[in-house]
């Protein structure tokens, strides 16, 4: 199953996302999950297409949009975790043999904490950290890796280890806490075994030549700066 929450604007891309998924992946599932858009016209172009399921009311980022898959289409055994801000070049099926494959991850290591970074502000850190402990019985470390656009592939007992632990219970309300989950995901994987470091199609952000448009063989992500 692919899965593409969309805030739809005139930078949306999710009308071509879908028409390539579904050319080149033409049995596969595809869930597309609105996050109260303006304008929901795309909806209507995307569902002639008899694999495509839509989905309404996405209030929580990419977060809501995996548990919604999960809880929602417990049949699956792999899913993948796009955005509706990229491009699909090629057949993702090789994807499903690995139990974890991440788009692009980034380190929040002792080098870049030292210079004050790693975290938006304290409050983005103070939430990550309360959300964690409040929900969950994951530690919360100094550095880490973090997940980057949570956008990955994986199988489905991954989500019942992390959902076992609680980190379901876990919804951004806004951007920033958005990104805090971004860091969160990273931590959460690391405490069940999964090394999102180890198949990477884009691999560490902080290696990518250009800072707005990533380029892989497989696809590409472009960053909008949308709210």
């Amino acid at each position: 199953m692919f899965v593409i929450p969309c805030k739809y604007s005139e930078k949306s891309n999710i009308r071509n996302v879908v028409s390539q998924l579904v050319k080149l992946h033409p049995t596969e599932r595809i869930l597309v999950i609105d996050s109260y858009s303006n304008d929901q016209s795309y909806m209507d172009d995307i569902s002639q297409y008899s694999n495509v399921v839509l989905a309404e009311e996405n209030q929580h980022f990419m977060d809501s949009a995996i548990w919604f898959a999960y809880f929602t289409f417990p049949d699956e055994e792999h899913y993948f975790f796009l955005q509706d801000s990229m491009e699909i070049h090629k057949n993702l099926n090789e994807f499903k043999n690995q139990e974890f494959t991440s788009f692009m991850w980034f380190p929040v290591d002792r080098e870049l904490l030292a210079k004050g970074r790693g975290w938006h502000n304290p409050e983005q850190k103070d939430y990550a950290r309360n959300v964690l402990a409040e929900n969950t019985d994951f530690e919360f470390p100094e550095e880490f890796i973090g997940l980057f656009g949570i956008t990955f592939a994986c199988q489905r007992h991954v989500l019942t280890k992390l959902h076992e632990r609680g980190m379901s219970k876990i919804l951004p309300r806004n951007k920033q806490e958005m990104c805090a989950t971004e860091r969160l995901w990273g931590i959460c994987l690391k405490q069940i075994g999964i090394d999102i470091t180890e198949n990477s199609i884009a691999g560490c952000l902080r290696d990518q030549p250009d800072p707005m448009t990533f380029r892989t063989e497989y696809l590409t992500k472009f960053t909008f700066n949308r709210s």
